[in-house]
C-alpha cells in the first residue's frame, strides 16, 4: 500500500498583506488555531501554535492601550495556555488552515 503525499500550499506574501489576514475578523471571530513563526523582542525566532477569541482566565476589561495602532497581536498561546503579544512587523510566517503563508 503506498503512502499518501499531503503537501500544503505555500504562498509568498508581503508583510502588510499577512498582518491584515491576521487581523481579520473573519479569522478572529472563527477561533481558528493558526501556527505564527515570529522574530522576539530579544532577537530570537519563535513559533507560537495560539488562538483567536479565547477569554479563558480574563479578568477586568483587558490592555490599557491600542495593540492595533501599536501594530500588536494579541493571541492565546495553546501550548503555554497564556495570552501572548506579537509584534506584525517581525512575522515572517503563517500556517492557516490548509495554507502556508511566507513572507518574501
Amino acid at each position: 500500500m503506498s503512502k499518501k503525499i499531503i503537501t500544503i500550499p505555500t504562498i509568498s506574501v508581503s508583510r502588510s498583506e499577512l498582518s491584515k489576514m491576521l487581523k481579520s475578523p473573519a479569522l478572529r471571530a472563527s477561533k481558528a488555531q493558526v501556527s505564527v513563526v515570529f522574530m522576539k523582542k530579544d532577537g530570537t525566532k519563535r513559533t507560537l501554535i495560539g488562538r483567536f477569541g479565547v477569554k479563558k482566565d480574563l479578568a477586568g476589561t483587558g490592555p490599557t492601550y491600542d495593540a492595533e495602532s501599536k501594530g500588536l497581536l494579541s493571541i492565546y498561546d495553546v501550548i503555554a495556555e497564556d495570552y501572548r503579544v506579537i509584534n506584525l512587523a517581525t512575522v515572517e510566517k503563517a500556517e492557516i488552515g490548509d495554507f502556508t503563508f511566507v513572507v518574501g
